[in-house]
């Protein structure tokens, strides 16, 4: 997409987001509970690729305080509306940056993380390098992938042209894509998402049945996490 198409496309992202919340902020807590177990906690410099209107990068910023977050897009129209949801936080920083090409940052990154954008690269193993240069030896990647096995996700991504190549979002594929550009200690691991947003009274519920369906059913999880190490 360009520019014009995105500034359209932003009007309706907040709206659609929004109202999917909950599944949101399973999948903010799956990527900040990585980022917990492997930083101890500790203040980080976070590299967010992707963060459009900065939802996802509300509830990071949120979780980690003391930490410094960048949160990159390539589109202003995305930028100008995190911007206005971000005001109020000072630990992040917005800045425009194509995902497909080599990032140059003024400091090098504790984490990449970002969700639900690998699939849209047309060169993953390309963009996964990029992120990779920008972090610190030791640095990880934590990511939070859609699944296209899952038939609900399948059918709501058919005839979108900016998912197109959400079918080739395996777990091979995303493994084979990491150790190609470098990444080590490579974890893709099935994550249960599979029921409607509901309300705010439901969410214990949802999320008990989520967790027993997701025994037998995880091939169809609704997502994986991905991990992965800069070993240098």
């Amino acid at each position: 997409m360009d520019n014009r198409a995105y500034l359209e496309r932003s009007a309706s992202y907040d709206v659609e987001n929004e109202g999917k919340s909950r599944t949101m902020l399973k999948k903010a807590r799956l990527i900040c509970e990585a980022i917990d177990a492997q930083g101890s906690g500790r203040p980080a410099d976070i590299l967010e690729v992707g963060c459009g209107t900065g939802l996802f990068t509300r509830l990071l910023a949120t979780r980690f305080p003391d930490s410094r977050i960048t949160a990159t897009d390539a589109f202003t129209p995305m930028l100008e509306r995190a911007g206005q949801r971000l005001s109020k936080f000072k630990n992040v920083e917005l800045l425009q940056y194509d995902a497909e090409t080599e990032g140059t940052f003024p400091q090098r990154f504790d984490f990449v993380c970002g969700v639900d954008l690998i699939h849209h690269l047309k060169d993953p193993a390309a963009g996964l390098a990029h992120w990779r240069s920008c972090t610190n030896i030791g640095g990880m990647l934590v990511f939070f992938e859609s699944n296209p096995r899952n038939p609900v996700l399948y059918l709501r991504t058919r005839n979108r042209p900016e998912e197109e190549r959400f079918k080739y979002n395996t777990k091979s594929n995303l493994t084979a894509w990491l150790t190609v550009a470098g990444w080590k200690d490579v974890v893709v691991r099935a994550a249960p998402i599979y029921l409607p947003n509901g309300s705010p009274g439901l969410w214990r519920t949802l999320g008990t049945i989520e967790g027993a369906m997701h025994v037998a059913l995880w091939p169809i999880s609704g997502g994986m996490v991905l991990c992965a190490r800069n070993a240098g």
